[in-house]
């Protein structure tokens, strides 16, 4: 390229006149063949669709021709080497986040709009152990606890789902919600001796590597509150509840049971 040329005539190493180029034409275009156009065009396309529509819509007929013939080439060789055309986004991510940008900037939306717009992004991808309630700070129940002795617990703490363990905390064997408890004391005000098995749900476990999009989708598909988080070597690595994936769109959430803390 004449980038090229001129730094192998400016610089006397190829090698490094070669890389030098190189980065710098990639800045140069991503900058303004980039980032300036599609910025312009967000914060200005009316205008500018309103004053080039009429050269453009001649260039477009004139180039029609040859448009349609280099297209169908690509078309029969796509087919040719046997790969199936995947069709491409028609806005990307970065192009959506701009967007938002430049609707903060101009009073379109909201900042806290903007900012929980902007989470999403950045929810998708997370992996679930970097928002879990880590091991050391769960609250466990031992399979077989009495409900008053469980009722003091909970009034102690600031947790509303808790899960339930046989012999040691490896070992879970189902989740407790607190409203279960307090719904039964309230039916049955002679219960407190009664035990927690029968109020028990079954646990949820998965992977400490898994996505936060992917599992909130799945909590919700399955009706599930709360997830044990298991580590690969399959120990109890910690627990996430749904409020906690919501929050970490929406923000803070009080919990429906208590206004203590969050699930």
């Amino acid at each position: 390229t004449l980038g090229t040329i001129i730094a192998v005539s400016l610089i006397r190493n190829e090698n490094w006149a070669v890389a030098i180029a190189t980065i710098v034409i990639t800045i140069v275009t991503l900058v303004f063949a980039e980032l300036i156009p599609k910025s312009l065009a967000v914060r200005y396309g009316e205008r500018i669709a309103l004053r080039y529509v009429k050269p453009l819509e001649v260039i477009s007929t004139l180039l029609y021709p040859l448009v349609y013939i280099l297209n169908h080439i690509g078309i029969r060789f796509t087919k040719l080497v046997g790969d199936s055309e995947i069709p491409k986004p028609t806005i990307s991510e970065e192009e959506f986040r701009t967007a938002i940008s430049i609707g903060e900037a101009e009073g379109v939306m909201e900042g806290n709009e903007a900012e929980m717009l902007h989470k999403v992004f950045e929810f998708t991808d997370r992996p679930v152990s970097k928002i879990m309630v880590p091991r050391t700070e769960i609250a466990w129940v031992a399979q077989g606890t009495k409900l008053s002795d469980f009722l003091n617990l909970y009034t102690r703490g600031r947790y509303s789902r808790f899960p339930v363990y046989k012999d040691n905390t490896d070992n879970v064997v189902g989740m407790l919600h607190a409203k279960d408890v307090l719904m039964k004391l309230t039916d049955e005000s002679d219960s407190k001796d009664s035990v927690i098995d029968d109020l028990m749900r079954p646990a949820y476990f998965v992977p400490e590597g898994k996505r936060l999009g992917e599992l909130l989708a799945e909590m919700r598909d399955g009706g599930h509150h709360a997830a044990i988080v298991v580590d690969e070597f399959g120990g109890i690595a910690g627990m996430v509840t749904l409020g906690q994936l919501t929050e970490e769109i929406v923000g803070d959430i009080r919990d429906e049971l208590t206004d203590k803390e969050k699930d």
